[in-house]
């Protein structure tokens, strides 16, 4: 172990600590040096060739930079003091060292090279699988919103921590195997969300690449061992709460820890991993200061006093800094939607506002000190001549100006189905059974044909009773008939039992014309449809998930039909409307007229154009919440078509985008703080 040069005669800015130790020095095949500082318990790596040009004094400015960012030097820079943050805020809890070490025993099954070459070929296996069956893993998907919504959150909860930990223990174990002590496990809270944290610094003391990489890529190893079995459960299960639970797993230990733990464009697992294969120190200051130093050549327009170094390495390394740039901002807007949402839920909506205005404020006044450094020409900026500072600064905010207050277009999607533009719904009368059926769904039908007959015991009966007292009237009519002419009294007993005959002749005709009304007829042409586009779901799924099939009306003979749900219905003609579905916040920026676009499944590679035509009243159909959520159904008339088949498109799943009033991001954040205020 080396100590590292001491050069006098440089000034404060270059002169490097006495108390770095540096590894590998003894190792002179090795094109690389591990710094460590074990004051503040951190290790950086660089080449042989870089930590031999601070010895011998002919390192350039860009190199002493790095230096100072890494802490090597004696006099820092006081930018790069690291103070309080609350959108990264670290939680230590305890030392896994021990855990680890006991652990590490029982995980021969999972990290001996036998086991790697095993679950490794598990994986793959499981990738492929759900290539082979992503149809229906679409389909699951589809669902796993409504899902979630409806799950128990501590189970989901439970979840989602026991796989994090899983991946930071199999840090911790990979830490251990290769020869370097697991530091403290904690929490680390970034912009509020809790995710679970390893300490594994002490494994750069090792000069093997390998190892650092492995020790970084044990935790996604872990996760992705995890989904392969999530998805072997996925395909025997054959109940569906334990199917979308292994969904759940597969989305969390694959999806999310991939575009997350081995984004490389984040600091974890694959930054770290990326850092360690470019041989640099720092890889997120290194980029800025990279970026930094292009645009400044830009600016100068080739200016000796601030013309920089361009090699390959620094322009890739100023590409990785916007990329990263990008990605952190939109992760920053995801969990604030995210944060938004949490806290509308709990009824405190508000609050959310509030904090994201409060963490967004911060952010703007670290940003706006920089740019006031790049007007006032702090260093590095005053190599960049006053009149190009200015002339950038003012095209800047022009262009933010812009963007804030340029009216853009404003989008709302919207779910719903295919239906029927005019149809009639055919009812059967009250308390009555099936009997017989004349046509089928899909039938072409005239009016006046018959469609069905329907039995009601009651009014059999009472036509039976009315046949009874008919024939008890006209018996007592024909007796007092031969003796109405012999006396008064007589006569009077003929007439009465007439009287008697033809009220039981009316009520008879009445109970007749009451059975003919159970025959239900057709009242104008048209197509002969379900009661509802929507009806017999399961059917739909296992068939193509576009239209709806399985449903007979010759199944429901025998059956009684509740009067006011409809039978079925009869469709005018082959016209059509998108019946899309908005919930209650979204009624007040939608209205009648806004033009949409629809697209479904039957007219693949179609999108229609059309209008709203008119918005429903409000339905809660949120049964799931201990508030129901209030809905609206907006009806959209498309076009005829020449090919139109209303069975085909009928009660199919139909997507919209409804083409908003343009308005700008000011407007937009104006009205949430005043809804927020009101």
């Amino acid at each position: 172990m080396n100590r590292s040069p001491n050069p006098t005669d440089l000034d404060a800015t270059r002169v490097l600590r006495r108390d770095l130790n540096v590894l590998g020095a003894d190792d002179l095949s090795s094109r690389y040096r591990i710094i460590a500082c074990d004051i503040s318990q951190t290790f950086t790596r660089t080449t042989a060739k870089v930590w031999s040009s601070f010895g011998r004094r002919v390192a350039d400015t860009q190199d002493w930079s790095l230096a100072r960012a890494a802490g090597w030097t004696r006099t820092r820079d006081p930018k790069r003091r690291a103070g309080f943050s609350p959108l990264a805020v670290q939680i230590p809890l305890a030392d896994i060292g021990r855990f680890a070490a006991r652990c590490d025993a029982l995980a021969w099954w999972l990290f001996s090279p036998t086991a790697v070459m095993f679950w490794i070929a598990a994986i793959s296996v499981a990738a492929l699988t759900l290539l082979i069956q992503m149809r229906a893993l679409a389909a699951d998907l589809a669902r796993l919103p409504e899902f979630l919504s409806r799950s128990d959150p501590s189970v989901l909860l439970i979840c989602f921590v026991s796989t994090k930990i899983a991946h930071e223990l199999g840090h911790a174990m990979m830490c251990h195997r290769a020869g370097a002590r697991p530091g403290r496990v904690g929490v680390f809270l970034f912009c509020g969300i809790p995710c679970p944290y390893c300490d594994v610094t002490d494994i750069w003391r090792e000069s093997s690449s390998i190892k650092r990489a492995a020790v970084m890529v044990a935790g996604i190893y872990v996760e992705l061992v995890i989904a392969s079995l999530a998805v072997g459960l996925w395909c025997v299960s054959e109940a569906a709460v334990l199917q979308m639970h292994a969904v759940n797993v597969i989305v969390v230990c694959s999806v999310s820890t991939i575009l997350f733990n081995a984004n490389p464009l984040m600091r974890y697992d694959g930054y770290y991993v990326l850092s360690d294969l470019i041989d640099s120190a720092n890889l997120r200051q290194e980029s800025a200061t990279a970026f930094r130093e292009q645009v400044m050549a830009l600016m100068s327009f080739g200016r000796p006093s601030a013309r920089t170094r361009c090699t390959a390495r620094s322009a890739w390394l100023a590409v990785y800094h916007l990329a990263s740039s990008a990605y952190r901002l939109t992760v920053m807007f995801a969990i604030a939607g995210v944060v938004l949402w949490l806290f509308d839920r709990i009824g405190v909506g508000g609050l959310g506002v509030a904090v994201i205005a409060a963490v967004a404020m911060r952010i703007g006044v670290g940003r706006l000190r920089r740019i006031a450094g790049v007007v006032l020409g702090r260093a590095p900026w005053d190599r960049v001549p006053a009149i190009r500072r200015y002339a950038v600064s003012g095209c800047g905010s022009i262009l933010l100006s812009a963007i804030l207050f340029y009216p853009l277009p404003a989008y709302q999607h919207a779910t719903g189905f295919v239906d029927a533009a005019d149809a009639t719904t055919i009812y059967l009368p009250a308390e009555s059974r099936l009997i017989d059926v004349g046509a089928e769904i899909g039938d072409p039908i005239a009016a006046g044909q018959w469609l069905a007959s329907v039995d009601d015991t009651a009014a059999r009966l009472e036509m039976i009773r009315c046949r009874t007292v008919l024939a008890v009237a006209d018996l007592e009519a024909e007796a007092n008939r031969t003796s109405s002419s012999r006396h008064g009294a007589a006569r009077q007993r003929w007439l009465l039992a007439q009287s008697k005959q033809q009220a039981a002749r009316s009520e008879l005709q009445a109970a007749q014309a009451d059975i003919e009304k159970r025959r239900v007829v057709a009242p104008h042409d048209g197509w002969l449809i379900p009661v509802s586009a929507k009806l017999d779901r399961r059917s739909m799924k296992l068939a193509d998930q576009t239209r709806t099939v399985g449903y007979r009306l010759r199944d429901q003979r025998g059956r009684s039909i509740a009067p006011e749900s409809g039978w079925c219905r009869l469709a005018r003609d082959q016209r059509m409307v998108a019946v899309l579905t908005i919930n209650a916040e979204q009624r007040d920026v939608v209205t009648a007229g806004y033009p949409v676009t629809v697209s479904w499944r039957t007219r693949s590679g179609r999108a229609i154009r059309t209008r709203i035509g008119q918005v429903s009243a409000a339905d809660r159909n949120d049964t799931s919440s201990l508030a129901p959520a209030a809905v609206f159904q907006m009806v959209c008339p498309l076009p005829e078509f020449t090919d139109a088949d209303l069975m085909a498109d009928l009660g199919a799943t139909c997507r919209a985008v409804v083409h908003l009033p343009r308005r700008s991001l000011f407007d937009r954040a104006k009205d949430a703080l005043i809804r927020w205020i009101e």
